[in-house]
């Protein structure tokens, strides 16, 4: 299929490492705030959406592990944990877990989504998601991990991406 726009590496004023820090925390949960926004057209957000999409097209859900990489300020990891688990509690299915990263760790965000969210861990390091450490990739309790990049691949060039 063609794509009307072409990919486009673009970087984000924020992920630069003079940009202010309190100002980064600040674009992030803009960011992570548009994820719940329900638009006109669909009637949905789009974490229901994303979340929708990975219901209907992910056969073994109870056996993966998500890692969203580039996870900003949670983006929509909290809100598609959150369906997904309910999705295989209602399916009786053992619930799934969820990782965040970045390369700029939202530590006080991230810990308060975890304390709210107890399927949801972080990494509190530094992850550059074109290099992701062993520890990440790692099988934990036979689960496989499923990469998640949320409105992310502007980051990468096209081979990355």
């Amino acid at each position: 299929m063609a794509l009307f726009i072409p990919r486009m590496h673009l970087f984000e004023i924020d992920d630069q490492p003079w940009f202010p820090p309190f100002l980064r925390v600040i674009v992030q949960a803009i960011l992570a705030q548009t994820w719940s926004l329900n638009l006109l057209i669909p009637s949905r957000s789009p974490a229901q959406i994303a979340t929708s999409n990975l219901i209907q097209h992910l056969d073994s859900l109870a056996s993966l592990r998500f890692v969203d990489f580039c996870a900003g300020a949670g983006g929509p990891s909290p809100l598609i944990e959150q369906q997904v688990n309910t999705y295989l509690r209602n399916s009786n299915h053992e619930e799934v877990d969820f990782v965040l990263t970045d390369i700029h760790p939202n530590i006080d965000i991230w810990t308060r989504i975890a304390s709210e969210n107890p399927r949801i861990t972080y990494d509190g390091q530094s992850v550059d998601a074109s290099r992701v450490p062993e520890r990440l990739v790692q099988s934990k309790d036979g689960r496989r991990l499923f990469r998640l990049f949320n409105l992310a691949f502007h980051h990468f060039d096209d081979n990355l991406a």
